[in-house]
């Protein structure tokens, strides 16, 4: 497949402590919600791309998880800069990932990136886990930094639909129409040749032009 053989791209970039679920998330999602195209590890990235087709779109949607012992700045900003969307992750069950989650955006903020949720994983852990993480806590921080909070299982898909259906909805609603380059500065979408090459599109920037005459 074309690299550029898309109608629009994005990318998702998930953060978070280690063994808080960043992993089994990105798994997840790109199991459940599209085909996988391009996939790739490192000690620095964890990065999976998949083609997902939404009615009579093709969205080329990126996922890039930092791994949780890497805390270089440097490494955040070069990563982070560009995304549509940030998932910062901690684990209910383990309080000092909670505490650290807070550095996690802060560090992230100047990256500016526009769709951010944060997400308490393994609720499934919380009664039998002394000193967790309550929900009130978790949407005080959420509400503190504008984000939506969701909840997650260590165990099963299930959960993970409501945080896929928040950020893909939320992004898709951003887009224009029709798009210009111009307008989606700053959203982290690329235009695709599918979309760039149809006449209904050329047409409707024709009809945009026409009003300026």
């Amino acid at each position: 497949m074309d690299n550029e053989d898309y109608h629009f791209k994005f990318r998702f970039v998930i953060l978070g402590d280690k063994s808080v679920g960043k992993t089994s998330l990105l798994e997840s999602i790109t199991q459940n919600y599209g085909k996988i195209m391009e996939q790739e590890q490192s000690d620095e990235l964890n990065m999976k791309t998949v083609g997902y087709m939404d009615v009579d779109k093709l969205f080329k949607i990126a996922y890039w998880e930092i791994p949780g012992q890497q805390r270089n700045q440097d490494y955040f900003y070069r990563y982070c800069l560009g995304s549509s969307a940030a998932i910062y992750m901690f684990d209910v069950s383990r309080r000092q990932t909670f505490e650290r989650i807070e550095t996690w955006i802060q560090e992230s903020e100047k990256c500016e990136i526009p769709v951010r949720i944060l997400i308490g994983n393994k609720v499934d852990l919380y009664a039998n886990t002394k000193g967790a993480v309550s929900k009130s806590e978790a949407v005080g921080l959420a509400k503190k930094y504008g984000m939506e909070y969701f909840e997650t299982c260590s165990i099963g898909d299930t959960s993970i639909s409501l945080v896929y259906d928040y950020l893909f909805t939320t992004i898709v609603d951003s887009i224009p129409n029709p798009p210009t380059p111009q307008s989606l500065v700053g959203k982290g979408i690329l235009l695709g040749k599918r979309l760039l090459n149809s006449s209904k599109y050329q047409l409707a920037l024709c009809d945009i032009a026409s009003l300026y005459e």
